[in-house]
């Protein structure tokens, strides 16, 4: 016999609830996901926006020169 009483907790980690999940819309779905990755898509927005400045600005003086 243990000195520790330990009981099951009904809401343990793991455990899978039955029933109808909470309706979330779709922009609020999208903005939590936005705030979740911001640390990767501030690590990716400097290549990304080297390539706009340097690859596709560029493109707008041939489409001029025509």
């Amino acid at each position: 016999m243990s000195a520790v009483n330990v009981e099951p907790v009904p809401t343990a980690p793991g455990r899978v609830r039955a029933g109808a999940a909470p309706k979330i819309s779709t922009r609020s779905r999208i903005l939590s996901e936005i705030w979740r990755d911001r640390l990767m898509l501030l690590m990716v927005a400097p290549g990304v926006i080297y390539f706009i400045v340097f690859h596709y600005l560029p493109l707008l003086g041939y489409i001029i020169a025509f």
